[in-house]
């Protein structure tokens, strides 16, 4: 399986955290977590007002279930703040 990363803000210069983030983007996080031996990741979320780190992590999940490879890759979510 490789590596495991609790905690990724972002990889290969796209950033979860981003309000534009594309199917493309997923795909060169992927590809480049792969490439390094990563086998799995949470996808962390930097504490923002809560409306605005829903709809990012909302926007992550959907592109996310559009592609099998994404969503072995990309096992859940970590939100960083005072929760």
């Amino acid at each position: 399986m490789g590596a495991f990363d609790l905690q990724v803000n972002g990889y290969a210069g796209v950033d979860f955290n981003g309000d534009l983030l594309s199917g493309e983007d997923l795909d060169q996080v992927c590809e480049a977590l792969k490439k390094d031996g990563v086998g799995g990741i949470l996808a962390t979320f930097i504490t923002d007002d809560l409306g605005v780190m829903c709809s990012r992590m909302e926007r992550l999940v959907q592109l996310r279930n559009q592609n099998r490879e994404w969503s072995k890759l990309i096992c859940g979510v970590h939100i960083e703040g005072h929760f």
